[in-house]
């Protein structure tokens, strides 16, 4: 199931992905550029138009099918805290549309310690909470262009 979000709430699940031009400078995680809106849509203010556009650049151009297997078990990120109006709920009430699938809006905020187990294991009481240094990253994979 594919599911949406921002970068404040879900960033650091290890099934985000970033659908946005631009990232914040602390996320490192996974893009998925083909769904990401061009800087002049992105400037857009009517948001009627923005939907248009959106709908003629980037989402005419794709595959819903290949987008959702490209994306499945993915949580798909923008910087919006409201959903009523960005870009992600768009590609969810397209993917809807198209396929016949459910891309709700993830509800729940996720602690650290769900994402990445409990840390309190013999090793990691050497270590203190100020000290723990986050999840292992390996840079940011890029899906939908070269790999996945």
């Amino acid at each position: 199931m594919i599911q949406t979000s921002y970068f404040a709430k879900a960033a650091r699940l290890p099934n985000a992905v970033a659908i946005s031009q631009g990232i914040p400078k602390w996320y490192n995680g996974a893009r998925y550029i083909p769904l990401a809106p061009s800087w002049e849509i992105i400037h857009l203010k009517d948001p009627g138009l923005y939907k248009i556009r959106y709908y003629q650049e980037v989402l005419s151009k794709l595959d819903p099918k290949q987008v959702a297997a490209d994306l499945d078990g993915r949580i798909l990120l923008c910087h919006e805290k409201d959903s009523t109006f960005c870009h992600r709920r768009i590609v969810a009430e397209w993917l809807e549309a198209d396929l016949g699938i459910k891309v709700p809006e993830m509800e729940h905020a996720v602690k650290k310690s769900q994402i990445y187990g409990t840390l309190r294991r013999k090793k990691s009481r050497q270590m203190t909470r100020s000290r723990y240094p986050g999840p292992p990253t390996n840079g940011s994979q890029i899906l939908g262009v070269h790999t996945l």
